[in-house]
């Protein structure tokens, strides 16, 4: 796979995406568990899995400087705060999680639909 700076790349995770982005330097910023925010090659970012391109972003000075920020402050891994998805987010300008958005929306629902019963008897 030919890399270009701006690329979101991903890779299956059990049920999940994980996420990154090309750096200018050819090397995938993302977030894991065991390291956090950091950027890795390729390779270490495969971890075995084939690998796909979900969008390429013209790479700017925007995100330059968020790379920047995220690597020389990283922070550790937290799938309810700071998750791989967060990190790309951050980078291309658009915060959040879709994926944890989904699961709360999901939870929220299912919390309404096992309420409503029990709310209207109220």
């Amino acid at each position: 796979m030919k890399l270009s700076a701006g690329m979101l790349l991903f890779r299956q995770k059990g049920r999940f995406k994980h996420k990154g982005i090309v750096n200018e330097n050819g090397l995938i910023v993302h977030n894991t568990p065991e390291r956090g925010e950091h950027q890795s090659t390729l390779s270490e970012f495969a971890d075995g899995q084939s690998v796909f391109v979900e969008k390429i972003y013209q790479f700017n000075q925007f995100m330059r400087d968020k790379i920047s920020q995220i690597l020389s402050s990283p922070k550790p891994y937290c799938q309810y705060s700071n998750n791989c998805e967060d990190t790309a987010g951050k980078i291309i300008g658009i915060p959040g999680s879709p994926t944890r958005d989904l699961i709360y929306l999901g939870l929220f629902v299912g919390f309404v639909i096992l309420a409503a019963p029990h709310l209207a008897k109220m």
